[in-house]
C-alpha cells in the first residue's frame, strides 16, 4: 500500500513538473519555433522556483490537494490573466491568438491547472476558520533574541553596502538626480543658465541632493565626489533602515529559511545595488517608509493607541508625502481606514484626527511652495492612461481620424508625435507638451479633449484596452519575466552637466559608462536565477496582495486585521496602475520595502490559526 502510494505521489509529482514547464512556455515560441537561450535560462529559472514551492508545501508541507470552489475561480481568474500576458509580451495585443483561439484555450487550461495547488495552498494557509487577532505581530523567539543585535545587521549593511558602492566610484546619476541638483544651484546663481525650481521631483529631497552634493565638494572639489558624497549619505541612510527591518524579521518567528532568504535579498539583491549606485531621489524614500511601515503595525495591533503614537505616524506619513508625492494618496487613504480598527465612537473620533491633519500639513506645504514661485507639479503626471490611448489610436486608426479630432489631439500633444508611441511607457508622449510654467493651459485644453477621447473610446473600445493593459501588465505577469524596465542604467549627461555647471565639472567617461552598463546587464540576468527570480517577481507579489485583500475583503467581519495589514500594499499597487511605465521595478521598490512586516503579520496569523485548529 506504501509503494503504491509513493508510485502515485511520483507521477503525480512528474505530471505537475510537465505542466508547469507547458505553462511558463512562452506562446510565441511555440508559433515561431525558436529557442533563445536567454529565454530557456528564464523558462529553467521561473520552473524551478514555482515547482520547488510546489514540491515544499505539498511533499515536504504536508498540505492536502483538496476541491473548493473558490481556488478554482481564482486559478482560473489568474489563468486568463496569464494567458492574455503572454500574447502582450509578443506584440502588446492579443494579435497572436488571432486565428489561434484554440490555443488560447489551452494556454488558459494548463495555466490554470498549474495555478490550482497554488491557490489551494494560499488558501490553507492564509485562510483557516479561526479568527484571529494579532496582539503580538512584533515579539520574537527568546533564543534567536539571545544571539543578534540591531547593530551587527547595521554593520554588516553598512560594511557591504559601503565596500560596493566605492568599488563603482565614479558613480552615475540618474537624470531626475541631475536635473535636481541643476536645481537647486539655480536657486543660488551657481549655474551658467537657470533652471525652475519644480515640484515634479520634490524639493525636499532636491535640496537635500544639493545640500549634501556641495558638501562632498567642500572635501574634495571635483563633481564626481560631490556625487559620490550623495550617494554614501544615502546609502548609509538606507542601511539604518534596511538593518533593522531585516533585525525585526529575523527576530520573529516566520519561517528561518524564509526571513533568512529575504534578509539576503534585501542585503545582496541586483535591485537594492544597483539602486544605490544610481544616484537620485528614490533612495531617500526607503528609510521613511521602513518606519512608517513599522508604526503603522505598531498602531494597528496594540490595544493601547496614544497621542503620540498618532503624532509619530503623522510625522512619519507627512515626511513619506513629501519625499515622494504619489505616496500622499496612500498615507491618506490608509488613515482613512483607521476608524475600522476603534473599539468604540471616541477612539474612531481620535483617528479621524490623523488624516484631517495630514491632508492639512501638505495643502498647507503645497501653498507654501507655490507662494515660493515653486513650479507645481505637472497634471499630465496623472494621465498616462488617456494620453497612450489616444495615442495609439492616433498610430493605428489617424487616417480615420476627423478634422476636428485630430485639431482637438494636437492641443494635447503634436499629432506626428503618435509614431513615437511606445507601449510600454508613456514618456514620448507625455513630455511632448511644453510643460514648464504652462500647467494651467493644459488643464483647459485637457478638459476639451475629454468629449473627444470619450468618443474615439467608443468607436475604437479594443485599442484603449490594448493601450491600457500594455501600459501596465508587467505588473501582473508572473509567467513572462523579461517585461519592464527592471535596473537603472548609466547616460552620457556630460553637454547637460557643462551646459549647467562649466566644462571644468567632467563626469563619466564613456568607458565607465560602457562598464557601468555591462555590469548593470550581469545584474540583470542574476534577477532570473533561480531564488532572486522568485523574489524578484511583480507578478508574483501583485498577485498575493490582490488574492489576500480580496478574500480579507470578503470575509471582512473576521478578517479586518488582514485587510489592514494588506491595505497599503494594496494601496501602492493601484497607483501603479496609473504609472507612466509598464513593469518599473523601481515604481515596485516601496512594496518589497514594506512586505518583511506583511509577512511578519501573515505568519502569526497562520501560526495563530493552527493553535485554534488544534485547541
Amino acid at each position: 500500500m506504501s509503494k503504491q502510494k509513493n508510485n502515485m505521489q511520483f507521477f503525480g509529482l512528474a505530471a505537475y513538473l510537465v505542466v508547469t514547464v507547458a505553462a511558463f512556455y512562452p506562446i510565441y515560441n511555440v508559433l515561431s519555433r525558436s529557442d533563445s537561450t536567454n529565454i530557456i535560462m528564464t523558462l529553467l529559472g521561473n520552473v524551478i522556483v514555482f515547482y520547488g514551492l510546489f514540491v515544499y508545501l505539498y511533499v515536504f508541507g504536508k498540505l492536502r490537494l483538496n476541491f473548493n470552489v473558490s481556488s478554482v475561480l481564482w486559478s482560473m481568474i489568474f489563468a486568463f490573466v496569464q494567458a492574455i500576458n503572454k500574447a502582450f509580451a509578443n506584440d502588446f495585443s492579443i494579435n497572436i491568438y488571432r486565428g489561434h483561439v484554440g490555443l488560447f484555450i489551452v494556454e488558459w487550461l494548463l495555466i490554470g491547472v498549474f495555478a490550482y495547488p497554488l491557490f489551494n495552498s494560499l488558501k490553507a494557509l492564509l485562510f483557516s476558520k479561526t479568527v484571529i487577532t494579532p496582539e503580538n505581530m512584533l515579539e520574537s523567539h527568546e533564543e534567536t533574541q539571545r544571539q543578534f543585535k540591531y547593530w551587527q545587521f547595521l554593520l554588516v549593511f553598512v560594511g557591504v553596502w559601503g565596500i560596493i558602492l566605492a568599488a563603482q566610484y565614479p558613480l552615475a546619476m540618474v537624470y531626475d538626480g541631475l536635473n535636481q541638483l541643476t536645481q537647486f544651484d539655480s536657486i543660488f546663481g551657481w549655474t551658467l543658465e537657470v533652471k525652475a525650481l519644480n515640484n515634479h521631483h520634490p524639493v525636499a529631497t532636491t535640496f537635500f541632493i544639493g545640500a549634501v552634493y556641495h558638501v562632498g565638494r567642500a572635501i574634495h572639489d571635483t563633481f564626481n565626489f560631490g556625487v559620490f558624497t550623495v550617494g554614501l549619505v544615502e546609502v548609509l541612510i538606507n542601511a539604518f533602515g534596511f538593518a533593522f527591518v531585516t533585525y525585526k524579521l529575523i527576530m520573529s518567528q516566520v519561517n528561518r529559511y524564509l526571513a533568512w532568504f529575504i534578509a539576503l535579498m534585501m542585503l545582496i539583491s541586483p535591485v537594492w545595488l544597483n539602486t544605490n549606485a544610481s544616484v537620485g531621489k528614490d533612495a531617500l524614500l526607503f528609510t521613511p517608509l521602513i518606519f512608517w511601515t513599522y508604526c503603522y503595525f505598531q498602531f494597528l495591533f496594540k490595544n493601547k493607541r496614544t497621542w503620540q503614537q498618532l503624532l509619530i505616524l503623522f510625522a512619519l506619513a507627512f515626511v513619506v508625502s513629501i519625499i515622494r508625492p504619489n505616496t500622499f494618496y496612500v498615507m491618506l487613504f490608509t488613515s482613512l481606514a483607521l476608524p475600522i480598527m476603534a473599539t468604540s465612537w471616541k477612539q474612531a473620533m481620535k483617528f479621524a484626527v490623523l488624516p484631517i491633519v495630514l491632508f492639512v500639513s501638505l495643502e498647507t506645504y503645497n501653498g507654501a511652495l507655490a507662494k515660493a514661485h515653486v513650479v507645481p507639479a505637472e497634471t499630465v503626471e496623472m494621465l498616462s492612461i488617456p494620453l497612450q490611448q489616444a495615442a495609439r489610436t492616433v498610430r493605428d486608426h489617424g487616417n480615420e481620424l476627423t478634422k476636428h479630432e485630430k485639431q482637438v489631439i494636437s492641443e494635447i500633444f503634436p499629432i506626428a508625435t503618435a509614431q513615437k508611441y511606445n507601449p510600454q511607457v508613456s514618456d514620448p508622449i507625455k513630455f511632448a507638451y511644453p510643460w514648464l510654467g504652462h500647467n494651467e493651459q493644459f488643464k483647459q485644453k485637457f478638459i476639451k479633449f475629454i468629449p473627444v477621447w470619450i468618443e474615439l473610446g467608443m468607436k475604437y473600445p479594443m485599442t484603449y484596452i490594448s493601450a491600457t493593459y500594455a501600459n501596465l501588465f508587467g505588473y501582473f505577469d508572473v509567467m513572462q519575466k523579461d517585461q519592464g524596465l527592471k535596473l537603472l542604467y548609466a547616460h552620457d549627461f556630460q553637454a547637460e552637466i557643462t551646459k549647467y555647471f562649466g566644462k571644468d565639472n567632467h563626469y563619466l567617461s564613456n568607458q565607465d559608462i560602457q562598464d557601468k552598463n555591462t555590469l548593470t546587464n550581469a545584474q540583470v540576468g542574476i534577477l532570473d536565477s533561480p531564488g532572486i527570480a522568485i523574489y524578484e517577481n511583480l507578478g508574483l507579489w501583485s498577485w498575493l496582495i490582490i488574492y489576500g485583500f480580496a478574500m480579507s475583503l470578503w470575509h471582512f467581519k473576521k478578517r479586518k486585521e488582514l485587510l489592514m495589514l494588506l491595505l497599503p500594499v494594496a494601496l501602492t499597487l493601484g497607483t501603479l496602475m496609473l504609472s507612466p511605465v509598464n513593469g518599473y521595478y523601481r515604481y515596485y521598490l516601496p512594496i518589497w520595502v514594506m512586505l518583511p512586516f506583511v509577512i511578519m503579520g501573515f505568519n502569526l496569523y497562520y501560526q495563530n490559526s493552527n493553535k485554534g485548529s488544534k485547541s
